[in-house]
């Protein structure tokens, strides 16, 4: 069983404003809105529309398994540089989780996202040295 240092809550101070105002979109406006939300600034919410649209479609088809989204949690946040970092987290839902992993980078205005990936394997997500480190 994975243990961490977790939040669970869409507003909890420890997200990082990208994910936290992601997660409070996908609460008050649906699924759809996870993705764009997320990418909000960066190169990916000008480029790859396409792209958004299927993430909406893949969260629609997420919740037909596993339920309603109940909240995010933090499993780590890996400082790459000063300024780049990955954070892997949990979307939880009533019959189990979505995992993702997100690359952040601070630019002038505060941390974009310039890539990210979810999946309900674990494996394909967290690494295997994250997953030992946290059991």
């Amino acid at each position: 069983m994975l243990t961490a240092c977790t939040a669970w809550a869409d507003t909890n101070e420890v997200l990082p404003v990208p994910l936290r105002e992601a997660a409070a979109a996908y609460k008050t406006k649906g699924s759809g809105e996870f993705l764009p939300a997320l990418v909000k600034g960066s190169r990916l919410q000008y480029t790859d529309q396409i792209a958004l649209t299927q993430a909406g479609e893949l969260f629609r088809a997420i919740e037909s398994t596993y339920g309603d989204y109940l909240g995010i949690e933090i499993v780590d946040s890996v400082s790459i540089t000063s300024s780049t970092r990955i954070v892997y987290f949990v979307l939880n839902y009533e019959r189990g989780p979505l995992y993702g992993v997100a690359d952040l980078y601070m630019t002038k205005s505060g941390e974009i996202v310039t890539n990210s990936n979810v999946n309900t394997n674990l494996q394909e997500i967290i690494p295997p040295g994250l997953i030992a480190k946290l059991q």
